[in-house]
């Protein structure tokens, strides 16, 4: 079971760097889009209206994308803590063995 939560846990957080890659990614891809309406906004004045349209809606594509960032984040962080809370009783009883045993041995003539 332990190894089991283990893999779990590394699967998880495998499956977070996958998602701050990804995040990473879209910021990359947000800058870009950035740089394309200040471009768009100097080559054409009367743009304005519709740039602002398109830099509110990519300000809220992001807005989403960081809450599924930040959701998928308190997920896996929830997970990994509840695999680190079933693994602490397996620890606890692996010390309770090691001090019956050495009870054991101190009792051996």
């Amino acid at each position: 079971m332990a190894s089991s939560a283990k893999e779990h846990a590394k699967k998880t957080e495998r499956e977070l760097q996958a998602v701050k890659l990804r995040c990473e990614e879209l910021e990359g891809e947000a800058e870009s889009w950035r740089t394309k309406f200040d471009s768009a906004r100097q080559a054409q004045g009367g743009a304005d209206r519709r740039l602002q349209e398109a830099e509110a809606q990519a300000r809220n594509q992001e807005a989403r994308h960081e809450a599924q960032v930040q959701d998928l984040t308190a997920r896996h962080r929830a997970e990994i803590e509840e695999l680190q809370h079933q693994l602490r009783p397996q620890q606890t009883i692996q010390e309770v063995v090691a001090q019956i045993r050495a009870a054991a041995a101190r009792l051996d003539p």
